[in-house]
């Protein structure tokens, strides 16, 4: 599962979407692996195993987020791609 992160018009300078908090959650609540973003704001969780999850994006200053992926290894990477919006 692998994405990239924008900021919301006027939210910020450009490069803020970097070092973003993004958790993998499966269908329990359980958090299943755990990354930063880069600085160019992508991200990447990799050896995700088949199934429905939810990614959790945090970001102080920024409105906490979740959206719902499903993985299906042997095909290429879920796309997951979110926005930063300022609180």
């Amino acid at each position: 599962i692998e994405g990239q992160l924008s900021m919301e018009a006027g939210a910020a300078a450009a490069g803020t979407s970097a070092n973003t908090e993004l958790e993998l959650v499966d269908e329990l609540g359980n958090v299943v692996q755990r990354t930063r973003s880069t600085e160019q704001g992508n991200y990447r969780f990799k050896t995700v195993a088949k199934g429905n999850y939810k990614i959790r994006m945090s970001k102080k200053g920024f409105d906490k987020q979740e959206l719902d992926v499903t993985a299906a290894p042997s095909t290429k990477p879920s796309k997951a791609n979110m926005t930063l919006k300022k609180r």
